[in-house]
């Protein structure tokens, strides 16, 4: 009976991991399918448009600061 319950609760623990990794998966895949969405719409060929923007920006910032010098 000992061997019994330890299968069963290997087979629940097996089946409960295989879930989560589905879920996995899922989440993985939809946030893919995002990120290929969002660089497909990039024209300048980079893959982070975040990081570009901060680029604009910090370089916007060095500007201002250096007519607050002035």
């Amino acid at each position: 009976m000992v061997l019994v319950m330890r299968m069963m609760i290997m087979v629940v623990v097996v089946v409960v991991e295989m879930m989560m990794m589905m879920i996995m998966m899922m989440i993985m895949r939809r946030r893919m399918m995002m990120m290929m969405i969002n660089d497909d719409d990039d024209d300048d060929g980079d893959d982070n448009d975040d990081y570009d923007d901060d680029d604009d920006d910090d370089d916007d910032d060095d500007d201002d600061h250096d007519h607050d010098h002035d």
